[in-house]
């Protein structure tokens, strides 16, 4: 199973449990004047739950992406237009972290980040990434670059994927995908009551005066009933998106 199937089903997990869908979308600003002969594509995020994950997987069938070289990592600009990922600006993002397959044919390399393009995972564990125009990547393409870019987003209440074609150096969105949350399953106001209640619980204790603990039928915890029909929706909508996903 690949990383992005791995992220995809976190996210799908952490939806299952939100019955109200939050704010959550990526826009792209873009420059092709502070580095003449590139397009500037500087990806941001709004949401109003914590931003803790995110994707992007290029291919370019022409161009090339800038990177500058110098002292910095991949989470920091290295100059005007170098090629930079983060979570909201976060130099504890955690990146690395290679994808094998997304819904495009021919990705780039596993774990690529240069003048190839791109094909990376990266998180951060803070809280507090929750507000407008938060930096999800900077990614800078000649202005004869053709091809696409996948670029997802996960927050604590699910996840946005949005698809770009690439036109001489500019993104441009083609379409978007973010699954609604599955419902928490109804709570049945007035359980049926224990068919055959035992009207002694005491009565099986034995002659010899040892109460035997338990004495009656157990009657099974409300909360304990609602928690496995929420974990079996959330398996259930994870095989459901899982078919889906593979099925593009």
């Amino acid at each position: 199973m690949s990383m992005t199937r791995n992220l995809l089903a976190v996210a799908v997990c952490a939806t299952a449990c939100s019955p109200v869908w939050a704010l959550l979308s990526i826009n792209v600003l873009q420059d092709d004047t502070t580095v003449p002969g590139w397009v500037i594509n500087t990806f941001t995020v709004d949401s109003d739950t914590d931003v803790t994950a995110a994707i992007a997987l290029s291919d370019l069938s022409s161009g090339s992406m800038l990177q500058v070289p110098g002292f910095f990592t991949l989470k920091r600009s290295n100059g005007p237009g170098d090629s930079f990922i983060s979570i909201n600006d976060d130099l504890n993002t955690v990146t690395g972290l290679g994808v094998l397959d997304l819904t495009i044919p021919d990705p780039a390399p596993p774990t690529a980040f240069d003048d190839t393009g791109i094909a990376m995972l990266w998180f951060n564990t803070s809280t507090s990434d929750i507000g407008l125009g938060m930096h999800l990547a900077t990614l800078t393409f000649s202005q004869d670059t053709m091809g696409s870019l996948d670029l997802w987003a996960g927050s604590g209440q699910g996840f946005r994927q949005n698809i770009y074609s690439i036109t001489d150096g500019f993104a441009e969105l083609t379409s978007t995908i973010a699954p609604p949350p599955i419902p928490d399953p109804p709570i049945d106001p007035d359980p049926l009551p224990d068919p055959d209640p035992d009207p002694d619980p005491g009565s099986n204790d034995p002659p010899d005066g040892d109460p035997v603990s338990g004495g009656g039928n157990p009657i099974p915890e409300p909360a304990g009933l609602g928690l496995l029909a929420v974990a079996a929706a959330a398996f259930g909508g994870l095989h459901r998106r899982r078919l889906n996903v593979a099925g593009k």
